[in-house]
Order: C-alpha cells, then structure tokens, then sequence
C-alpha cells in the first residue's frame, strides 16, 4: 500500500525504527558475546569436543550442534526479546520500500549501520537484499569487497543457503550485469574460498555387456558407445555421491539415515549452480574460464536429461549451460532482416540450403565446423524435451515442471539466435512451439467426461461472476469455455514467460522467413532483369502478376519454390493460436500475440514496401 508506505516515512517512523534499532545495538552487542562465551564454555566441558574440534563438520554434521546453540540462545530471554525487536524492525523496513523509490532513498542513507548489523541474525542482510534487488545505481555505490567477505564468511560458518541467494542477487540487477561486482565475488570465492564449494566431477564408465573384443583371445579393447555409463559426482568435506543416488533416495526412501544430509547437499547445489549462472551473466569471462572446466558441456547436458533429479535443479543446469557455454564467444546473434544487399552478391537463384548458409551467424566457416558439433546434443534433447511438452495434455499444469520447460524454451531462443538451427528446421521446429501454446489439447481431453458429475462440478468451480452478463439462456454455452478459462487462470507468471519467450522465437522465425522472401524477389529480379532495361511500369506488373503470388503460395507445389507455411494447416493453427493468448490477462503477452497476429495479415505489405 503506497499510501502507507508514504505516510511512514512522512510521519519519521523510519526514522523512530532507526533509533530503536542504534539503541539495542551495543545491547544486542553484549548479550551476543555472553551467550556464545557460555556456549563455548559448555562445548569445551563435553568430552567430545575435541573429537569435534579435529573433524571438519559438514552442513548436516553441525546441525544438530546449531539446534542446541539456537535453543540455548531462546532460554536468554533479553536476548531472544531485542533480536524480535530488532527482526521487527527490519522487517517493517524491508516492506516500507518495496517498489517505493522515495523510501529506499531514506533508508539507503543509513546503509553503513545496516552492513554493521550483518550476521546477528536479526534479518539486515533480508533488508539489505530487498533494498538492493534491481537497484543497479545503490549497487555499484554501496557493495565492496568488504561486503562480499561478509557474506563469504556468514556463509562458511552457517552454511545457509540464503546467503548463496544474496551474492547471486548482487551479481545482477534488471536482468544487467554488475561487472564489479561479478568480478569481487569470482575473487571471493572461487580463488580465496573455494573450499565452500560442492566440487562437480563426470565419471564415465563402460558396461561389461558391451564390451568390444578382438578377434583374439587379449583383453578387451573397448567400449561401445552406446551404452556408455555417465554418472555426476559430488564432493564435499570429504565426501562424495553420485547426484542421482542422492536425488533418489530423497525422492524415495523416507527412512533412509542420510536422507536429510542429501537433501540439504541438494538445496545447497541448486543455489551454487544458481551463482554460477549468474556470475557467468552476460559473459563475464573471469567466472566463465574458471568453472567452464570443471563443468563441462557434456556433464551439464547429463545431469540436464536426467529424469532422476528434480525439476529445479535441471533447470539450475540448463540455466547455467546457457550462460556458461552458450551465450559466449564466438556466438554472435545473427541478422534477421538485411535491407541492404551487394548486387554482385546476389544470386540468379535461391534455395532453402543456400539461404540457410547466410543466417548461421557471423562466424566463419571454420568457426561454425568447430562449434555446432559441441551442441549437437543439446539441440536434440531441445527438441526431444519440446516434443514432450507438446505430448502433455495441458503443458504448464506442473508448477514444478514449469521451471524446467522455462529454462529449455530460453535455451532454445538462444541457440536460435545465435543461428545454430538452419531455416528448414526452423520451420520444422515451428509447429511444436504452435503446439506448446495450443490449449485445444486440453479441451479435447474434457471431451472424455462422461460423468455428469464430473461435468458439474467443473461448472460449480468456474468463476461465475466472470461471465455474469455475458452469459447466454440457452445450452450453447460449453464445459470446454469453463475449461479453458480455468486453465488461463492457474497459469503462473513464470508460465507466461514461457510463453513470452515461444512468441520471441516466433517473431524471429518470422522475420527470417521475411528475410528469405525478400532474398528470393531479389533474385527472381537479377535473374530476369540483369542484362534488360525495360520500363518501370512493365517490371512491377510482371512482378506482380507473375513472380510475387508464387512465394506466398503455400501449397506451391514447385521444386524450386518451398513451402513456407508455418503450420502446414495453411496459418489455421497459427491463428488459432494467436486468437487464444490475446484472450489471457497478461497484458505484455497480449500485446506480443496482437503483434504477430497483425503480421500475419500484412505478410504481403511487410514484404513489398
């Protein structure tokens, strides 16, 4: 409420919170020093303390010590009370400027004292973040080095996962990279504290079954490839796993006794691959050339297949496969549209295969034979993952899901830009991203409710208010409008820009196939025109009447003229499609789809002028 928010800082309460909060400070000082004296000198009292002392405690292994740490400190009841009063107060704080400029202007002023208050566990590195998040000007004049070692360091004593969250926070702000503070934070911790780190390894093994013998009688000489075993290591504090075991037995066995421990390495490594992307953001070479070694191409795009782990964290690796390996050099996004052209360069005729070598991009060909092979496989699970998609019968009905398909739809788009996929394949990848977008699959699938109950209730659950006056008398009002109303209701906002980004792939496609018409009237015209100087009114009727139908001409049935249809349903899909987002409540996708759906009437117009 902006109309609060106003009047607290108005009335000086922001002020008032700060005075609280300077007072309890040499209290908060002083009790904090009793309690960790009498907490040390209960430790040494234990006879195991130095068998605590010489092993090298592990997140799970320091959490039973923690608990009892955290109960001693509730029994100081003075203590207990200023941290409430004092978590209080930054909570009031943290809600006081979100998304109000004025009040994060009041509050910055008193940034040095918060960054003092780091690590008493009274919620000033919450208030911190929330005061920083895409705030990119109090970013670059507030965090140094000083900051980042705080943060390093609270997160190597409590091994808190929300500490990975805030230095991934300062690494981007408005989806722009902080350069300096990427910089900072690849310093900290990947040279300097680099012993916090789940370490990443891929093993590759062979099976005996398949094991390739010559036709004497030595030792095996190989593998096949196959059936080639990969499988992802993690290791830390002198311990390792293989990924996959422990994601199954969180997943699985409840009863297990390292079930707790795994799932805590699992949320800690979904954070860290979550630092990583975004210290790599933007290509940010120093994080890039340190971690590209360890976390290879192959290994990122295993544990991105594996159906084993969970939704979030293959999409923590597919996240960072795009900003690791994908959006780096040499890739270079390539351009769509190209008005201006040689003529020397200008051939008589054009082919899908020739014009597909002018979009791959600006590398050389070189470039372009050393690099495709190294993503050939990421391409194919691109496109076996959408097939997937489009195979369900509402594709974003798991929430859990959705954060994976967000991350493919977004590798997608980058591998697409950057020209790796060929024109023909473009339009062949088109009509899956249709279907992805199209919701008549889940229409159909009411079709199957025979019970009337079942019919009824999905009636009874529908916002009737929304439809109150428009609402006919007679029966022509279907399940399938509930339905489908349903379905764009529960959609989250990472669903929408899911679909956001399938309409920027379209609009890209779109402009390619813009791009290649354009090319084939150039040629058509070079071809017939070169050596000729007729008049100007002849060359535009025989362009016409003659040349320019012909690539527009769906089912042309021509060799040399392809068949450029999006959906090979003559744009019915397409348009079906469109007609369906412009009738969601997310404006920014509204205006997308309107866009497109202007364009694929004036396909003509957009061409000739």
């Amino acid at each position: 409420n902006r109309e609060r928010q106003k009047l607290i800082r108005e009335q000086n309460i922001l002020k008032q919170l700060f005075r609280i909060l300077r007072v309890l400070k040499p209290r908060l000082e002083q009790e904090r020093s009793s309690v960790n004296a009498a907490n040390l000198a209960h430790a040494r009292s234990d006879p195991h303390f130095h068998q605590y002392q010489t092993q090298t405690p592990s997140s799970n292994d320091s959490y039973p010590i923690s608990q009892q740490q955290e109960a001693d400190i509730r029994y100081s009841t003075v203590f207990y009370q200023i941290k409430s009063i004092c978590r209080h107060c930054y909570r009031t704080l943290k809600h006081c400027q979100q998304e109000y400029r004025k009040n994060q202007e009041t509050i910055a002023k008193e940034f040095s004292f918060m960054q003092s208050q780091i690590g008493y566990d009274i919620l000033a590195e919450d208030t911190i973040t929330a005061l920083l998040h895409n705030n990119k000007k109090l970013l670059e004049k507030h965090i140094t080095e000083k900051e980042i070692d705080t943060f390093v360091k609270l997160l190597r004593e409590k091994r808190d996962c929300k500490f990975l969250e805030y230095l991934s926070d300062l690494c981007v702000s408005s989806n722009q990279a902080i350069a300096r503070t990427q910089e900072m934070i690849c310093k900290s911790v990947l040279e300097k504290n680099s012993d916090i780190l789940i370490r990443t390894k891929l093993e590759v093994k062979g099976c005996v079954e398949d094991t390739i013998l010559d036709d004497s009688t030595g030792p095996p000489i190989g593998f096949s490839n196959q059936n080639i075993l990969r499988e992802v290591i993690l290791t830390w504090d002198g311990k390792s796993e293989s990924i996959e075991f422990m994601a199954g037995v969180v997943r699985d066995q409840l009863a297990h006794l390292r079930r707790e421990e795994f799932r805590n390495i699992l949320e800690y490594y979904r954070y860290q691959l979550n630092l990583f992307s975004h210290m790599c953001f933007d290509r940010q070479y120093l994080a890039i050339d340190n971690l590209s070694l360890e976390l290879s191409i192959e290994l990122i795009l295993t544990c991105t297949k594996s159906e084993n782990l969970p939704a979030d964290l293959r999409a923590g690796f597919c996240r960072l496969m795009i900003h690791m390996h994908v959006n780096r050099d040499p890739q270079e996004e390539v351009t769509r549209i190209k008005y201006a052209r040689l003529w020397n360069q200008v051939k008589p005729a054009i082919s899908l295969n020739e014009y597909d070598q002018t979009i791959s991009g600006s590398l050389e060909p070189t470039e372009k034979n050393e690099n495709r092979p190294k993503f050939e496989a990421t391409m194919k699970f691109v496109e076996d993952y959408l097939k997937t998609v489009v195979e369900q019968p509402n594709s974003f009905a798991d929430r859990e899901q959705n954060k994976l398909t967000h991350e493919v739809v977004n590798l997608a788009r980058r591998l697409i830009f950057f020209g790796f996929y060929n024109f023909e394949d473009l339009l062949k990848l088109t009509q899956t991203l249709l279907g992805i977008l199209d919701t008549s699959k889940v229409l159909s699938s009411t079709d199957r409710l025979s019970n009337p109950e079942q019919v009824a209730a999905i009636v009874a659950n529908a916002k009737s208010q929304k439809y109150d006056h428009v609402l006919p008398t007679t029966a022509s009002f279907s399940v399938n409008d509930v339905v489908a109303d349903q379905q764009s209701d529960v959609l989250d906002n990472l669903a929408y820009e899911t679909k956001m980004n399938v309409i920027a792939i379209l609009e890209f496609i779109l402009d390619i196939r813009l791009d290649f018409r354009i090319s084939r009237l150039i040629s058509i015209f070079k071809k017939k025109y070169d050596r000729l100087e007729p008049s100007i009114h002849g060359i535009a009727a025989d362009l016409q009447t003659t040349d320019i139908e012909c690539i527009f001409d769906s089912n042309s049935v021509s060799i040399t003229e392809p068949n450029l249809d999006l959906d090979d349903t003559k744009g019915k899909t397409f348009l079906k499609v469109l007609l369906n987002l412009i009738m969601h409540d997310y404006q920014p996708l509204v205006s997308r789809a309107l866009s497109l759906l202007f364009r694929h009437f004036n396909q003509r117009k957009e061409t000739l002028l």
